[in-house]
């Protein structure tokens, strides 16, 4: 069954997985997930849990978005986007 659904499961990709913002946010909310399941069993406040979780996902925003810009993926990179964006 795997090797009837081979090229349906597995197709070429035409980026690196690091160059597709949605995988990147998707792999970097479970990581954050994962750790928050992990620490709620040491009885810590939930406010600072949450807050903790919500700046670690904001910053794997602000990461997967700079990572998809580059170069290599096809995007400006973000020096010239900067400077793009103060001279309109």
């Amino acid at each position: 069954l795997v090797t009837v659904l081979q090229g349906v499961l597995f197709a070429k990709q035409s980026k690196p997985a690091r160059c597709m913002c949605g995988t990147c946010l998707a792999g970097g909310v479970a990581a954050v997930a994962l750790v928050l399941i992990n620490v709620i069993q040491y009885g810590l406040n939930m406010g600072l849990l949450i807050g903790g979780s919500v700046a670690a996902i904001l910053g794997v925003v602000i990461v997967c978005r700079l990572v998809s810009r580059h170069d290599s993926c096809g995007g400006k990179p973000v020096a010239e986007t900067m400077v793009d964006s103060k001279v309109a």
